[in-house]
């Protein structure tokens, strides 16, 4: 039986360099999810304090006018 270290192990070698590749594609996938939820946050932000706020006592005339005039990025809120 031929005593072969862990360094040299093809085994223990291919483990370690797929844990190495899932770390890094972890670290991606966290810079990627944060830079994603900054721009949502600004998104918001946008949608909230520049579109109007539909008024829920307005006929339905009122409203689709409101939205044929700002698109489907109208925030409406109760």
């Amino acid at each position: 039986m031929s005593s072969i270290g862990i360094d040299e192990d093809p085994f223990f070698n291919e483990v370690a360099l797929l844990d190495e590749k899932i770390n890094e594609l972890r670290r991606l996938l966290t810079q990627r999810l944060l830079l994603q939820n900054v721009q949502l946050k600004k998104m918001l932000e946008r949608s909230i304090f520049r579109e109007p706020v539909i008024n829920w006592s307005w006929t339905r005339e009122m409203l689709w006018d409101v939205i044929r005039r700002n698109g489907r990025n109208c925030a409406c809120r109760r």
